[in-house]
């Protein structure tokens, strides 16, 4: 009689240790993209602290933080062509703001743009390198 051979299969290319946190994460720049795509192309929006170009810096935060997030959803490289794709995203949300009531286009914005996606870029990496924060999120869901 000949017996079967029941081994596992292997599997092609290194799994994600973050695979679990995954789909949250990429739920969180999904929906954080969606959001910072209807609070550009809403008409003016209160910013609720007021100071001169205090709008730079809420650009500079919101794509820091659009750019800081696929590094912790997707691999490596994807994470990379996700995050650069947030500069053409903001230079073509400025030019829509044209047509938007009470917006307009502001290249200043486009450098917070820029400035917020290169820093956070950097951000990532350096969270990543130095702290292996991959691990710490590991250990932290598994023992809750």
């Amino acid at each position: 009689m000949i017996q079967e051979n029941k081994t596992i299969p292997p599997t092609y290319g290194k799994k994600n240790r973050l695979s679990s946190t995954n789909p949250i994460l990429r739920t969180l720049w999904i929906s954080s993209i969606i959001l910072v795509v209807f609070l550009s192309l809403s008409p003016k929006i209160d910013i609720p602290f007021e100071f001169r170009e205090s709008d730079k810096v809420a650009h500079f935060v919101a794509y820091l933080w659009l750019a800081v997030l696929p590094f912790f959803a997707f691999s490596p490289p994807a994470a990379l062509r996700r995050a650069l794709f947030m500069v053409p995203l903001g230079i073509g949300l400025e030019f829509a703001q044209i047509m938007v009531p009470g917006r307009s286009f502001s290249f200043g914005d486009i450098l917070a743009n820029i400035a917020g996606i290169a820093l956070g870029i950097w951000m990532a990496g350096a969270l990543k390198k130095r702290l292996k924060v991959r691990v710490l999120i590991d250990i932290l869901l598994t023992t809750y």
